[in-house]
């Protein structure tokens, strides 16, 4: 008999063999402390034996997108992360290298520099607590003796741009915590390279620029982030910059002038030449989607000038993405897979024919989540709170787009939401985050598009696509949602992880990056 004292809730999916549904408990107390299926599952050691026997008939889920298990007890206990954190080596099963691995850390702290200590070993910390104690081993042993699906890891896309020239730059949004740096520095990219791993940033989608309008972030990405160390266990896709490269400064990009068709079809080739001497002269990956690689299209949504010419100029954008896309399949052998900037823009923003036309151009639809709903108007704090106006326009667009396919490969329309942090441009409010905030918005996210995103694609059981998610930016320092440690970034009211605050969040909801030592493969 429990005591009253206890919190505990508890669902599970049976066997089939029992044709009822398990019963639910809750006993509550108003000082007892509630974990979700997310944040991890805290289990009284003197119940353990009895909870296995109650769940031998059965089948639990621990870590899955079906987050089947809720089970939370106060007192001292075993807390049970989602199972995929405690994979330790991304062989998916829990078995004696993870339990060997993390026994061998024990012990040990990271730190708040830049380079951990040398004792640390950031995949045994899955609860992101900057060391690594008996809680930790307790979970991986009781994991490993429960058994079942460990579930996948989501893919993690973050941002990494090339245009900090200068050794010395004012102020601005954020800072890394390991002073200025140049983009063309292999030391400092080298350093990058391991911390995305540690804190589970699986792809770095580099900004592409076209050399017409500068020259300089691909000649860093050269010298600085191709010549790191490391690069192998890194993933790499590109961001291209089309209001850069294609806009003359005006709110939207007209088609109807050749140079601006020209420009595109151009910067394709070269993006192509990019991507094959990466894949082929360089230790890096190519990020790729059905053996494509992954082309964010950054402000597509501005594509035609929406007048009494949007006809003509819809057609003219479905030809020249066409020859594009010939264009790059003959230097990289296969065409890109292209996401576009077409979700919906707000709550008012419609999915009219402009929209419809351009995004059956794209293999999958993502937006800048701080451009949507209110918070560039109005700020706000990051949070569960926040996400429902995120969560709203992605089930929105998913509506929206439900009925669409790829015009080239007749494939449905793939979702890239984006799970960016705190936003602080200078005369725009400021969406504030805190580690506890930034967590609360990205698990509420998961779970969201887990179940409405990524979930079966149709009524036959087809299996559940694996998340792929945007995170803002790794080395953005003039939006304040830069996730490199940092020595300060105004979209924080204050520090309380030594500037590790954002990565922190993400490590704990998502684990180390599995990805540096094994192979991501997504199908179309």
């Amino acid at each position: 008999m429990l005591d009253r004292r206890w919190q505990l809730g508890f669902t599970t999916t049976l066997s089939p063999l029992i044709d009822r549904p398990h019963p639910q408990l809750r006993l509550t107390s108003s000082s007892s402390e509630a974990f979700s299926a997310v944040d991890g599952l805290l289990i009284d050691r003197r119940r353990f034996a009895r909870m296995l026997a109650a769940t031998a008939l059965g089948t639990a889920t621990l870590g899955s997108s079906a987050h089947a298990w809720t089970l939370a007890v106060q007192d001292r206990g075993i807390r049970l992360p989602p199972a995929y954190l405690a994979d330790l080596d991304g062989d998916g099963k829990i078995g004696k290298d993870d339990v060997r691995t993390l026994s061998a850390a024990l012990g040990s702290r990271r730190g708040f520099e830049v380079r951990p200590a040398r004792d640390y070993d950031p995949r045994a910390d899955f609860f992101a607590r900057l060391r690594v104690g008996a809680p930790e081993l307790d979970s991986i042993r009781m994991l490993r003796r429960l058994g079942g699906p460990v579930g996948e890891q989501p893919i993690t896309v973050a941002w990494h741009y090339g245009w900090y020239h200068a050794k010395r730059r004012p102020a601005t949004t954020a800072g890394f915590l390991g002073g200025t740096y140049l983009s063309s520095d292999p030391e400092v990219e080298g350093e990058f390279n391991r911390l995305r791993n540690e804190f589970g940033i699986s792809v770095d989608a580099l900004s592409w620029i076209s050399p017409r309008v500068d020259a300089r972030p691909l000649r860093a990405y050269k010298r600085g982030y191709m010549k790191a160390q490391r690069l192998g266990s890194r993933y790499t896709c590109l961001l291209y910059e089309s209001s850069i490269n294609l806009g003359d400064g005006s709110d939207r990009v007209s088609f109807i002038p050749e140079a601006t068709r020209n420009a595109l079809i151009i910067d394709f080739e070269q993006m192509a030449h990019f991507l094959a001497q990466a894949r082929d002269d360089s230790p890096a990956r190519v990020f790729e989607i059905g053996d494509r690689p992954v082309i964010f299209a950054y402000a597509t949504h501005t594509w035609g000038m929406l007048d009494s010419s949007m006809a003509t100029e819809l057609r003219i954008i479905d030809e020249v993405v066409a020859a594009a896309r010939d264009r790059f399949a003959q230097v990289y052998g296969a065409p890109p897979y292209l996401v576009g900037e077409e979700m919906l823009l707000g709550t008012r923003d419609q999915f009219g024919v402009d929209r419809w036309r351009r995004s059956r151009n794209f293999d999958g639809v993502f937006v800048y989540h701080h451009v949507t709903g209110s918070a560039l108007k109005h700020g706000g704090t990051l949070g569960a709170d926040y996400a429902r106006g995120p969560q709203t326009l992605l089930s929105d667009t998913l509506k929206a787009v439900s009925s669409l396919t790829n015009r080239f490969t007749g494939e449905p329309l793939r979702m890239f939401p984006s799970l960016a942090a705190g936003f602080a441009k200078q005369g725009v409010p400021r969406l504030w985050a805190s580690r506890s905030t930034y967590r609360e918005f990205l698990k509420a996210m998961d779970q969201h598009c887990r179940r409405e995103c990524f979930g079966p694609r149709d009524q036959r059981g087809s299996p559940a696509l694996l998340p792929v998610y945007t995170v803002g930016s790794w080395n953005e320092e003039f939006e304040g949602h830069a996730l490199f440690p940092a020595r300060f970034n105004r979209s924080l009211k204050r520090f309380q992880y030594g500037g590790f605050d954002l990565a922190l969040a993400l490590k704990e909801t998502f684990g180390w990056n599995t990805y540096a030592r094994k192979r991501i493969d997504l199908g179309a």
